[in-house]
């Protein structure tokens, strides 16, 4: 019912900002984690860091060299269904563009934390510069495909 809702409030939204002549561009959120990626990268590259944490535990940090985590831990099924119900939206209105973050930053099992040593996150949810920077890239694609293909 709640997602039913929101779809309705974002599909009344966007045809009232195209109504009025506006191009509309929905960028859907970004996958959030359960852990904070940048604490976790100082724990697995500062070998002091991880020796304190440690003791204080009692026990290392799971996957401190981690560039990736299950999808399912990431994603909910509530957040898969409006992922779903956007996407819906943008089929049935060509006008609309849709930026999936999840398909950016996520395959079917896992999602990206890291490419190399850049981080994608500054926190559990949101984007550092360079996850930003992949947002921005498919962006620009999108719209250089939708140029192209207005060309005559």
């Amino acid at each position: 019912e709640h997602v039913a809702s929101l779809l309705q409030g974002i599909q009344a939204e966007v045809q009232s900002l195209e109504n009025a002549g506006k191009r509309v561009i929905l960028i859907e959120d970004n996958p959030s984690l359960t852990f904070d990626p940048l604490v976790r990268y100082r724990y697995a590259e500062l070998p002091v860091r991880r020796l304190v944490v440690d003791w204080f535990l009692g026990h290392p940090v799971q996957d401190a060299f981690a560039q990736s985590v299950s999808r399912a831990n990431t994603i909910t099924t509530g957040a898969e269904v409006v992922r779903s119900g956007i996407l819906a939206l943008a089929q049935a209105d060509p006008r609309l563009t849709v930026i999936d973050t999840k398909s950016l930053f996520c395959t079917q099992t896992d999602c990206t934390l890291a490419e190399g040593s850049n981080l994608l996150y500054t926190d559990n949810n949101h984007m550092s510069r360079f996850g930003v920077d992949k947002i921005v890239a498919d962006l620009e694609s999108v719209e250089t495909s939708r140029r192209e293909s207005s060309l005559p």
